[in-house]
C-alpha cells in the first residue's frame, strides 16, 4: 500500500497458555486413535480437497489411520466435501465433527497423530500454532504466521498437491529423533506467544505516537 516501513508494527498473537497445553487425549467426541485433525471451518481456501488427496495416499500405507475433520462446512457448493470423500473411498476413514466445543478442543487436538492446515490466505493461522501448543505437529502450507515465527519449520508443503503433503504427512507421522525435537522445539514457541505479550506490543505502539 506505498506505507513507509516505519509507521508499520507487527503485532504477534498469541496461544492461550491456561487452554492449550499438552493434556491428556480425548477421544470421546468419537475420534478414535490413530487419527490425523483438521480444526477450522471448511472453505476453498483451505484446501479440503488437497487435504482429502493427501489423506488418501497415507492411508493405503497406514490401515488403522482415519481423518478427523472438526469445523463447519462453508464451501459453496453443498455436498462438495462428501462426494469427494466417496469418490476417494474414504466414508469410513473420514469423520465429520461440525462445530467443537473450545473446551474440547485441547484433548482433541493432544489426541492426533498429526494436524493439517493447508490454508493459502490467513491474517495469522491460529490452528497450527494451538496444535504446537498441545504438542502435536502440524503439516501446514506456506504463507502463514509460522513463516516468520519458525522460517525453517520442517513440516510445510510448498506445492499444494495432494502427493507433496502426502509426503509432508508420512515425515510427521515417522517417530524419530527430529520429530521429538521439532514438537519441543513447538512447545517453546508456543509457550513464547501469549497474549500479554500481544497487549503490551500494542500499548507501546500507541505509546510510541505521542
Amino acid at each position: 500500500y506505498g506505507t513507509p516501513a516505519s509507521k508499520i508494527g507487527v503485532l504477534r498473537w498469541g496461544v492461550d497458555a491456561r487452554t492449550f497445553t499438552p493434556t491428556a487425549p480425548c477421544n470421546a467426541l468419537g475420534a478414535e486413535d490413530p487419527y490425523l485433525l483438521f480444526v477450522g471451518a471448511l472453505l476453498p481456501r483451505r484446501r479440503p480437497i488437497v487435504m482429502l488427496d493427501a489423506f488418501a495416499e497415507v492411508a493405503k500405507e497406514r490401515p488403522e489411520l482415519s481423518f478427523v475433520i472438526a469445523g463447519t462446512d462453508r464451501l459453496p457448493d453443498g455436498g462438495t466435501l462428501e462426494s469427494a470423500i466417496r469418490e476417494r473411498d474414504l466414508a469410513d476413514r473420514v469423520v465429520r465433527l461440525g462445530w467443537v466445543d473450545e473446551t474440547d478442543l485441547p484433548g482433541l487436538i493432544g489426541g492426533a497423530a498429526a494436524t493439517i492446515y493447508l490454508s493459502t490466505y490467513e491474517g495469522f493461522g491460529i490452528p497450527p500454532l494451538e496444535s504446537l501448543a498441545c504438542g502435536t505437529l502440524a503439516v501446514v502450507s506456506a504463507g502463514l504466521a509460522l513463516d516468520d515465527l519458525w522460517p525453517d519449520y520442517p513440516y510445510r508443503a510448498r506445492n499444494l498437491s495432494g502427493a507433496d503433503v502426502a509426503r509432508s504427512l508420512r515425515a510427521v507421522l515417522a517417530t524419530s529423533p527430529q520429530t521429538e525435537a521439532v514438537r519441543e522445539q513447538g512447545l517453546a514457541l508456543a509457550r513464547s506467544l501469549t497474549w500479554r505479550k500481544c497487549a503490551e506490543a500494542f500499548l507501546e505502539e500507541i505509546e510510541s505516537l505521542r
